[in-house]
């Protein structure tokens, strides 16, 4: 089965937009908040980058989880599909969105591109996982 008979049999059109919209919008926000933080003309943060760092793991943290929690907040049924077609779609948009940035508009090479693809994983992970959880409790309660 690949991604798209997966999206037709379990997210309808609606649904699909928007996990779509927000994957967007996981990337955007924080996305925002570094640009605010970044001096793009030294090319470095304009607060400790310990900091830096730990503010957008921060932000990336809280977002994640409202967005996630507005997405299974309407799943009524196969979680743990459900929680992997969203975690692949968020993942994809992340990855391309920084991609554009980072390797296109900034210029600033694969090399610093490659190692935050990593950081994306949350997104397959923490989905997959809500999804299986909420699968585990739904078994439990029949």
């Amino acid at each position: 089965m690949n991604i798209n008979e997966m999206n037709r049999k379990v997210l309808d059109k609606n649904q699909l937009i928007k996990t779509i919209f927000f994957g967007f919008l996981i990337w955007i926000i924080p996305a925002m908040v570094a640009t605010l933080l970044w001096d793009v003309s030294a090319n470095k943060a304009l607060i400790d980058p310990t900091w830096y760092n730990a503010l957008l793991g921060a932000v990336w943290s809280v977002n994640y989880a409202i967005f996630a929690y507005l997405f299974f907040k309407t799943v009524e049924k196969d979680y743990l599909t459900c929680g992997l077609v969203a975690g692949t779609i968020w993942y994809v948009i992340n990855f391309l969105l920084d991609f554009l940035v980072v390797v296109v508009i900034l210029n600033l090479g694969i090399e610093t591109f490659l190692p935050g693809m990593l950081v994306y994983v949350n997104n397959l992970v923490i989905t997959i996982m809500i999804g299986y959880l909420l699968t585990k409790k739904e078994q439990k309660s029949e």
